[in-house]
This record gives structure tokens, sequence and C-alpha cells, in this order.
């Protein structure tokens, strides 16, 4: 009889240290997963205005060529629209998005889109030469690539 006890103590306790290391595994886990979660959950929020930045750039091409338009007229509006086209492009700089730059940098595709390429030797090859559309990152995320005019040699 004593011995029978014996052996259901070592089966208890067995049992009650499966079931600790059981529960620490799953104690483990639910943290792993609740700080997955918390990343991804800040990761959304981070890029969750993406589309409506992505949506927004035709308004702000729209606004500096109606600049490079008005500067040949009216002085009055355009200060104006001036001052309405650099509130516009502040606020969206502090949301996260930044112009990249292009003229009289190295092509990079990552970056740019080249529609035309130019002999030159004025400048050194796969040279920008000019930007005939500017491109954007959103918090370092490419959100539309520079259209770019670039040297050949």
């Amino acid at each position: 009889m004593v011995e029978k006890k014996g052996k259901k103590r070592i089966s208890l306790s067995k049992r009650l240290a499966e079931c600790n290391d059981s529960l620490l595994r799953l104690r483990a886990e639910f943290e792993n997963s609740r700080k997955r979660l918390d990343k991804e959950k800040a990761e959304f929020a981070k890029y969750a205005n993406y589309e409506l930045i992505k949506q927004l750039l035709p308004a702000l091409d729209n606004f500096e060529h109606a600049l490079k338009n008005l500067a040949k007229h009216d002085k009055k509006l355009l200060k104006g629209i001036e001052i309405i086209y650099n509130q516009f492009r502040d606020i969206l700089g502090k949301e996260g998005l930044e112009k990249i730059k292009s003229e009289g940098e190295k092509f990079d595709p990552q970056v740019h889109h080249a529609v035309m390429q130019i002999e030159s030797n004025e400048h050194l090859e796969d040279t920008v030469i000019e930007e005939i559309q500017p491109g954007y990152r959103f918090r370092g995320r490419l959100v539309r690539p520079a259209l770019v005019k670039v040297s050949k040699c």
C-alpha cells in the first residue's frame, strides 16, 4: 500500500510539473501574440493615411502648376495661392510626406522613373537632368516615383 502511495505522489508531482510547464509555455505564447498584435497595430496606425496621402498628390501637383502659371499674371492671387499651398504642403509634411530629391542626383530606379534619356556632355552618365513630376515618400515608404529625364553620354 505504501508503494502505491509513493507512485501516486511521483505521478502527481510529475503531472503537476507538466501542467506548470504547459502553463508557462501558454503564458509566453500569449505574451508573444500580444506583442506581435501591438506591433501590427502600431504599424497600421503609422501608415493608415497612406492611401489618403496618395490621393492628395494630384492636388499638390495642381497647386504647383498653378503657382508656375500665375507667376506671369496676377501677383495678389499668386500670393494667396502660395499661402494655401504652403499650408497644405506643411500639413502633409508633418504627417510624414517627403519630396524625393531628383535634379542633379544619380538616377536611382528605386525612386526615379526615367521617361527620357538625353545625350549630354555637361552631366555625368545617369544623372537626373530634369524632374517632370516630383516623387514622394510617406514615412519612408515610396508613394510615387519621380518622373525624370536622365543623361546619357
